[in-house]
């Protein structure tokens, strides 16, 4: 696959950990590519969600998320096809944790699928004021 940044925003201010904020969009970038077809885009964007959120989102063109698994998603160890066969490894636990440091931000992790059509993962983060801390060291 390829990856392609389409950044429409120009400065803004979330207040996160840089560390866990990569690992999360790491997460969901190596999904999108596991999951796409050889030579398939997968698209990160950046948009405004209102005036006081931003939202960053990551698309693939794959088969999308089965109906029957998508209440399930965020859960520890889910996997869609859990056999021993399937396509792609993993653990399971990637959007588990994704979805857990996002909401360590005071943001939120939510998906738009359609079978055949591919998946976009979004977070929202909260927008901080000129005066709030900004960036936290990792401990």
């Amino acid at each position: 696959v390829h990856f392609v940044i389409d950044h429409e925003i120009g400065d803004a201010q979330v207040r996160l950990d840089q560390n866990r904020f990569n690992q999360a969009l790491v997460n969901l970038m190596s999904n999108a590519a596991k999951f796409s077809p050889a030579g398939a885009p997968v698209t990160i964007r950046t948009r405004w969600i209102g005036e006081d959120r931003v939202r960053v989102s990551v698309a693939d063109e794959g088969a999308g998320i089965p109906k029957a698994f998508q209440e399930r998603i965020f859960e520890r160890f889910a996997q869609a096809d859990s056999s021993s066969t399937r396509s792609a490894a993993g653990t399971g636990l990637g959007l588990n944790i994704t979805k857990s440091i996002i909401e360590a931000f005071g943001g939120s992790v939510s998906f738009e699928t359609e079978k055949g059509q591919g998946t976009v993962f979004h977070f929202d983060l909260p927008v901080c004021q000129a005066d709030e801390q900004v960036y936290q060291e990792a401990s």
